[in-house]
């Protein structure tokens, strides 16, 4: 079912379009804000039956942009007691974003741009649950051309999704705002009290699963409490395990274990790394710096010393794809960069680059 044009949606609406949000032929579901600030979801040829959208204007804080956003997230949700749903996508280049979460016959749509505070929400009741369920499959699964769904807590090849929220009304200290993130199957959420003071919250959980459902019930608590969405954005040091280098997840684990050098053992261990001689650092360990967790050692690596500059190394994994130019100079602290190829070809053209670039060949 082919969507309406801009012109006849302008003339359905009666009002010029200014964005549309979402838009799937299959369904012919179209969602959009006109000139007013005023969203319409759009259900073949006319307005959807059965649902009301809230927003109301305001001011971007930081860009000259006519945002919406729901302004009572806390009546919005009426009797809705859980999250049932949530999904979210990014464009290309992970530059905005687009998320829906669905409690019961309510969906709330939320899109922006990455670390910026241009974000907007859409809060859509529909008087049938199955009708929300519909809409939040549409807006999940169709997403704009170009743009990946990435599920709700993670960008891969990027980082964690972390996420702002305007301060709520809650006992204790004054809030500025509150931040949450769920990595692996570990939910955080702090408040930030201002002046380097904060109430931190987190707990590690037996599966993801788990903690990203505790993560929505304290989300939700939020919202109840007077909150609202404010900024999303992907982090790089947010990192999964599975996206984690060795040297990153030491770096991240080390001050929850108690005992380190069984830590390091079982890492090394893991990775099939023979074990270094004691007293070595994570650092002084090549592989360490481009094994993944979940990675085991290859045995087709070169090593190359460049010789104009003392303590540069060049390595080229080719069963990884990865080529790592490692820096370490006595006294200071060991660094390397590191790239991952898509595929053979791409390895070998980078690792050739990286020679010549340091005159190797």
């Amino acid at each position: 079912m082919p969507t309406l044009s801009k012109s006849a949606l302008a003339k359905l609406i009666g009002h010029a379009v200014t964005q549309r949000l979402h838009e799937d032929a299959k369904t012919g579901l179209v969602l959009c804000v006109d000139d007013t600030d005023t969203a319409h979801l759009i259900d073949g040829k006319s307005h959807a039956a059965g649902v009301t959208a809230t927003t109301a204007r305001r001011e971007s804080m930081h860009y000259k942009s006519q945002l919406v956003a729901v302004p009572d997230v806390m009546s919005w949700l009426g009797d809705a007691t859980a999250v049932d749903a949530r999904d979210m996508a990014w464009s290309k280049g992970g530059k905005t974003f687009r998320e829906a979460v669905r409690f019961g016959s309510r969906v709330l749509v939320v899109t922006g741009g990455n670390n910026a505070r241009t974000l907007m929400s859409i809060g859509l009741l529909f008087d049938d649950q199955a009708k929300a369920e519909r809409f939040f499959a549409s807006f999940t699964e169709v997403p704009p051309k170009g743009w990946t769904r990435t599920g709700p807590w993670y960008v891969p090849g990027r980082g964690g999704v972390a996420r702002e929220y305007w301060p709520a009304k809650v006992p204790g200290p004054k809030v500025n705002k509150a931040l949450g993130q769920v990595i692996d199957e570990t939910a955080r959420w702090v408040l930030d009290h201002g002046n380097a003071v904060a109430t931190v919250r987190e707990e590690t959980f037996e599966s993801a699963a788990e903690a990203q459902a505790a993560f929505n019930a304290w989300e939700l608590e939020w919202y109840r409490a007077g909150g609202r969405p404010y900024e999303i954005e992907w982090m790089k040091r947010l990192r999964s395990r599975s996206e984690s280098t060795l040297m990153e997840y030491a770096a991240s684990r080390l001050e929850k274990e108690k005992d380190h050098p069984a830590f390091l053992r079982a890492l090394f261990t893991d990775a099939e790394i023979p074990s270094p001689p004691k007293g070595t650092k994570l650092a002084d360990v090549p592989e360490a710096h481009w094994l993944r967790v979940g990675e085991r050692v290859s045995r087709n690596t070169q090593h190359i010393e460049v010789k104009s500059k003392p303590g540069v190394t060049i390595h080229f994994d080719r069963e990884h794809l990865v080529v790592s130019v490692i820096t370490a100079t006595p006294g200071r602290n060991t660094w390397s960069v590191v790239k991952r190829a898509a595929n053979e070809e791409k390895a070998h053209a980078l690792w050739l680059r990286t020679m010549k670039r340091f005159k190797c060949i």
